[in-house]
């Protein structure tokens, strides 16, 4: 339950902001439920990835990791 809440509002937040027009919204439902995360944190909230890394309890190295990988699958989807 908890998921489809941040996922709802994540998808809301960019509609906001973006327009769901312009793939935003369709491009965030291949994200895992993590990836999404990361973009809601790093994103929306502006947690620094030392944050993000103390939430998830990786190391940053980890987190840059996870978000480079997020961000081209993210990107292929839009083009």
């Amino acid at each position: 339950m908890e998921d489809e809440f941040l996922e709802n509002a994540i998808e809301a937040e960019f509609d906001v902001h973006y327009g769901a027009s312009n793939g935003l919204a369709e491009a965030l439902d291949i994200l895992s439920p993590a990836e999404r995360d990361l973009v809601k944190w790093l994103f929306i909230e502006g947690f620094t990835l030392t944050e993000c890394a103390e939430r998830v309890g990786i190391t940053v190295a980890g987190i840059k990791k996870r978000r480079e990988r997020m961000l081209v699958k993210f990107r292929s989807e839009l083009t």
